[in-house]
């Protein structure tokens, strides 16, 4: 397996974009020509993809990098969010309240979907019921003219 690194494979992207050939961008940047062809199509790296599997990689990712930009090269620990965050009764309330407005919005959501379903139906209702009289009216308008006609006969 050959190793490349992101900005090889974006530096072949984008001479392929401007107009050079898939083999030859490959070859120069050393990515191997499936990756470049698969990237071109629009697929993302394996760290992309599984990104949103990952619970904190991205926040733990940027704390990592905070603390090594400062001088500490020392790992994060498996539990260090929730120390962070009992240090920190600031952001645990903030984000908190940022839950509960999200709950908010998405009852609120629920409620006027809920509601529009409703308001629906009842038109549906009505529309059936000016069929219905419609119907009915015609019934009635053709019962009176069979009994005249009979009448007539």
């Amino acid at each position: 397996m050959s190793k490349y690194t992101p900005e090889a494979l974006q530096s072949a992207v984008t001479e392929v974009l401007e107009g050079g050939g898939h083999r030859k961008a490959a070859r120069r940047w050393g990515v191997p020509r499936a990756t470049l062809y698969r990237r071109l199509q629009g697929a993302t790296s394996h760290q992309e993809a599984k990104a949103a599997h990952q619970r904190l990689s991205q926040v733990r990712e940027m704390a990592q990098k905070v603390l090594e930009a400062g001088g500490n090269s020392q790992p994060l620990g498996k539990n260090w969010m929730e120390g962070f965050l009992r240090r920190n009764q600031v952001v645990k309330d903030l984000r908190a309240r940022k839950m509960a407005e999200a709950k908010k919005a998405k009852e609120a959501t629920k409620k006027a979907l809920a509601e529009a379903k409703v308001e629906a139906a009842k038109a549906e209702l009505e529309a059936a019921k000016a069929v219905f009289e419609a119907a009915k009216a015609e019934l009635e308008a053709a019962t009176a003219a069979a009994a005249e006609a009979e009448g007539t006969l």
